[in-house]
């Protein structure tokens, strides 16, 4: 009789943090995926990752960091701002080296709808 008790609590906490989960999930949304997005574009259109179908392995995000949402950027209705920094080995197609690669893009959430640029390397320990 205990079993079928302990079940039912605990499918009540579960259920109960999951009520709790979704706002903050939210919020960030649809981000892996603009990062995998990014992977994606970096192999089709770098010269070195385009050059052969593994010339870029070992993708490694480094760091994400949030970036404060100026006034502005909330009044055009940014919901987030995150700053991802990315590494990666791309061999040289010339001379066959593999060698590391890194970029950096911040990632801004305006109406729902992701968009991304290119910014300046990032402090990996502190994504600042």
């Amino acid at each position: 009789m205990k079993t079928p008790m302990c079940a039912a609590l605990a499918a009540l906490v579960l259920a109960g943090c999951g009520q709790a989960q979704p706002k903050a999930q939210d919020k960030y949304a649809g981000l892996e995926q603009q990062i995998l997005d990014w992977r994606t574009g970096l192999r089709a259109s770098d010269p070195a990752c385009s050059a052969k179908a593994d010339a870029c392995t070992a993708f490694e995000v480094g760091c994400k960091g949030e970036r404060p949402i100026t006034s502005a950027e909330a009044a055009k209705g940014m919901t987030a701002k995150v700053v991802v920094a990315m590494s990666w080995t791309a061999l040289d197609p010339k001379s066959g080296v593999a060698s590391p690669v890194a970029g950096v893009k911040q990632f801004e959430k305006i109406g729902g709808a992701w968009t991304s640029h290119a910014v300046a390397p990032v402090n990996l320990s502190t994504c600042g």
